[in-house]
């Protein structure tokens, strides 16, 4: 399988254990930046505010980045861009509802004792 098919293969997923909450992200650094941890690996999504839009970076089991995947700089490599980087934004949105949609009901249902 070529790579351009395993990181659509990867995004695919992503989105997948996302939405049935089989893959927990939490709130990371900088703002406005969610990392999942896996038994071996951990994925970290972004939003830059440079012209990279939202950047996925994939970590090995000693924390370091081993790739990054960006719409940009995906695009300018292959004509697969478009579709990745929808892929991107369904994920980042799909991520952030997800986070910050836990953590507000958790202070709110705190807040209610």
């Amino acid at each position: 399988m070529n790579e351009n098919r395993k990181i659509q293969r990867l995004l695919d997923r992503l989105v997948a254990k996302t939405r049935e909450k089989e893959l927990i992200w939490s709130e990371s650094f900088p703002p406005g930046s969610y990392m999942a941890s896996l038994p071996r690996h951990s994925v970290k999504i972004a939003r830059k505010d440079d012209n990279e839009g939202i950047v996925l970076s994939m970590y090995d089991e000693y924390g370091r980045v081993f790739d990054e995947t960006t719409a940009t700089s995906y695009g300018l490599m292959n004509a697969s861009g478009p579709v990745v980087g929808k892929k991107l934004q369904e994920l980042f949105h799909l991520v952030q509802q997800s986070t910050v949609k836990e953590r507000e009901l958790d202070e709110l249902l705190q807040e209610l004792g």
